[in-house]
């Protein structure tokens, strides 16, 4: 779970810089097997995402029902907020 710690580190670096806690979102991948949207559950900041260094992880997708294997390149950070800023 080294990828775990890394974004842990990087969502209290980005608090301590900006003095509070960071806008975070879900990092999110695309099941290889239905090209669903899947949840890796890992909330992060998405600026420090995009900064970080590369790493692999594994998330388990309740749609297929497998684990997929993924590396940071491949996901993206969604935050739920985004929809009501835009919409508001």
């Amino acid at each position: 779970m080294a990828g775990l710690k890394i974004v842990r580190a990087l969502k209290t670096k980005a608090a301590r810089k900006q003095g509070g806690e960071p806008k975070v979102g879900i990092v999110m991948i695309k099941c290889p097997q239905t090209g669903h949207a899947v949840s890796t559950g890992i909330r992060v900041d998405r600026e420090k995402f995009r900064s970080s260094a590369v790493f692999f992880a594994r998330t388990y997708c309740a749609i297929c029902e497998a684990n997929h294997e993924w590396f940071a390149r491949e996901a993206w950070v969604y935050e739920p907020n985004e929809m009501a800023e835009t919409m508001g």
